[in-house]
């Protein structure tokens, strides 16, 4: 993949799907057990920023090593701490509007509360959570990578 496939992927592939998933809900409404569903993201998510965070701090102590200095003097090393960056923020974006979702979503079905906004909501829900779902994925392929080459000295 490209550069700029790979810059832009997480977020194409965010609004694919949450276009499929306002397609598929127009015309009706949230699907059950949504709170639910954002209870278990919300704890999710909020794993994956601590990992996510970890991850920035273990690559600061790498400094000096030969194999950051390497991939500075390349580029990849300001690239890979940007993917990092941003998968961190959308995650913690998605552990938001998790929260938020949470708080505002019934546990019951109120009569006249399901009205378009209500999945259009959820649409905007489902691109943050899938492209920090793509951001975290790429952000782990790279992290791959470099260990690979690691291995083969």
């Amino acid at each position: 993949m490209g550069e700029r496939g790979e810059r832009n992927y997480p977020w194409v592939g965010g609004i694919c799907i949450a276009g499929v998933s306002l397609w598929l809900l127009h015309s009706s409404t949230i699907p059950p057990g949504t709170k639910d569903l954002m209870t278990a993201f919300l704890n999710v998510a909020a794993i994956i920023v601590g990992f996510l965070v970890t991850s920035q701090s273990i690559l600061l102590s790498l400094d000096g090593k030969w194999i950051i200095q390497r991939s500075k003097e390349s580029g990849a090393y300001r690239m890979l701490v940007g993917y990092l960056v941003s998968a961190t923020y959308w995650w913690m974006g998605a552990a938001l509007l998790s929260a938020v979702g949470i708080a505002l979503v019934p546990a019951t079905p109120l009569p006249g509360w399901q009205k378009p906004y209500a999945v259009s909501m959820f649409s905007v829900w489902v691109f943050v959570a899938a492209t920090a779902s793509f951001a975290a994925f790429r952000v782990l392929s790279i992290f791959s990578s470099v260990l690979k080459s690691i291995s083969k000295g």
